[in-house]
């Protein structure tokens, strides 16, 4: 038979357990959120950038590994540009289209704030395309 202090003792020793188990997640998931940030850092600017930092954070990919990445996306990056370059038009009539749509539903207060939003996301994308561009 199992005493009270029996039992104490085991929901302690779970109870210790899962603090320790939910800490050690935490800090597992805090430290790939660091690690995939020092990696979109050192490889802002470069073809693939983001694409890699979320490979890093998703994969912990080795440093060997992430030169290896960045390499083939170097190789690749002229073919996707071209085919990229070639679709552009057709993409930003669609996402004008889709805009307008959104735009009906809106009242004019939002409407407004979904300018912005635009606004503000269109320059974050111009502005990636540069530094992009630049890194060329």
């Amino acid at each position: 038979m199992v005493t009270r202090k029996q039992l104490a003792a085991l929901l302690l020793l779970v109870a210790t357990f899962a603090v320790g188990g939910a800490a050690g997640r935490m800090s597992a998931r805090w430290g790939w959120r660091d690690r995939g940030a020092r990696a979109e850092r050192a490889e802002r600017g470069a073809p693939g950038s983001r694409f890699i930092a979320t490979l890093d954070r998703e994969l912990r990919l080795t440093p060997t590994q992430r030169d290896s990445v960045q390499a083939i996306l170097r190789k690749w990056d002229p073919a996707m540009r071209a085919v990229w370059d070639g679709m552009r038009s057709k993409f930003d009539s669609l996402r004008a289209l889709v805009r307008a749509d959104i735009a009906q539903i809106l009242t004019d207060d939002q409407k407004a704030a979904f300018q912005r939003w635009t606004a503000r996301t269109d320059s974050a994308a111009r502005k990636r395309s540069r530094e992009a561009e630049r890194a060329h």
